[in-house]
């Protein structure tokens, strides 16, 4: 089971956490509007000098092409979560240029499989996400049992409102599709500060 931290935005408390916790992904917003931008926070060598085995994920909605890969390589990132309404094609474009591409989907009170079939081929993981509100970070769980429905080979991550106490809920999936989870409002201290000591027992517990 891996594990990706979301919008992270502090140099210091990354720190803290990679010290700390056993983990696979660190993620950073680039969308202007959400409270975790990490352009306000930190610079692209920041994020460049971060270990190596970790995973930089940049996390874009609707951002044009041209401007997601620049930011990808100005910041190194390794991974591109799209979180809007991206295209196939757009989503072909990153991973023909070596990046992992995550595509997001806003679960709501059903799964749109014929949906997601057409991303089958061009994104590595897909991840599920409560809509909202925002584009992400709205703390907010959807109904787990759709789950079930899903019938796509692609793995996927699982996120939306995830909070130390599901540990269980989680361990109980056994989709051997069920590849990772997202964790990233319910672990805060406040806005991209997450509180480090809830992350590693979460962490210890979850991979057990």
């Amino acid at each position: 089971m891996e594990l990706k931290i979301c919008g992270l935005t502090d140099e210091q408390n990354i720190y803290n956490i990679i010290q700390t916790v056993k983990f696979d992904y660190l993620g950073f917003i680039f969308h202007k509007y959400s409270s975790r931008f990490v352009k306000k926070q930190l610079t692209p060598e920041t994020i460049k000098r971060l270990p190596d085995d970790l995973k930089k994920t940049g996390v874009f909605v609707n951002s044009a092409l041209a401007d997601t890969l620049n930011v990808a390589e100005a910041y190194g990132l390794d991974t591109l979560q799209l979180h809007g309404d991206e295209s196939p094609a757009f989503c072909a474009s990153c991973k023909s240029r070596d990046y992992t591409v995550i595509k997001v989907f806003s679960i709501g009170k059903a799964l749109n499989i014929s949906l997601m079939d057409k991303y089958s081929e061009v994104c590595d993981y897909f991840l599920f996400d409560t809509a909202g509100t925002y584009k992400g970070g709205n703390g907010k769980k959807f109904n787990w049992m759709l789950l079930n429905e899903y019938t796509l080979e692609k793995p996927y991550f699982l996120s939306g409102g995830i909070a130390p106490e599901d540990v269980e809920t989680i361990r109980s999936i056994k989709d051997p599709k069920f590849s990772g989870i997202d964790i990233n409002s319910r672990f805060e201290v406040k806005p991209g500060i997450k509180d480090v000591n809830k992350i590693e027992k979460f962490s210890n517990q979850i991979k057990k």
